[in-house]
């Protein structure tokens, strides 16, 4: 875990590596990475430019109830000085853990309109 967690940056490298670690520990690499692949792809062929897409499996929202990926949008893209603008992810066990008796999967996302504003033009 401590070496998944380290793994971050450009999405093709951070799969790569990823997929790498999981056949050394004799996981099947290509089928573990493949649902993340999938995002991406949907993703891309929206437009969004790859290049721009960057992956970290060490990413920690500190919120308990993302039950898979999360995602962030950030301004720029100088690491340094970018701002985080939005978020989301899945949270398929927030319904039961809200009193609900049947899982419902569930995705979110929120912005934060202020942040977005301010690096707008």
């Amino acid at each position: 875990m401590e070496r998944l967690a380290k793994i971050s940056g450009e999405s093709e490298t951070a799969l790569r590596l990823v997929a790498g670690l999981c056949d050394e520990i004799g996981l099947r690499g290509a089928d573990a990475v493949a649902p993340l692949r999938e995002i991406i792809d949907v993703a891309v062929n929206e437009g969004v430019d790859p290049n721009r897409v960057e992956v970290d499996f060490g990413l920690d929202v500190g919120i308990e109830y993302y039950t898979n990926a999360v995602w962030g949008i950030y301004s720029g893209t100088d690491p340094k000085s970018r701002v985080p603008i939005g978020g989301g992810g899945r949270y398929d066990t927030l319904a039961e853990a809200l009193g609900s008796p049947v899982r419902v999967p569930a995705l979110g996302f929120a912005i934060n309109l202020d942040d977005a504003l301010s690096v707008l033009p």
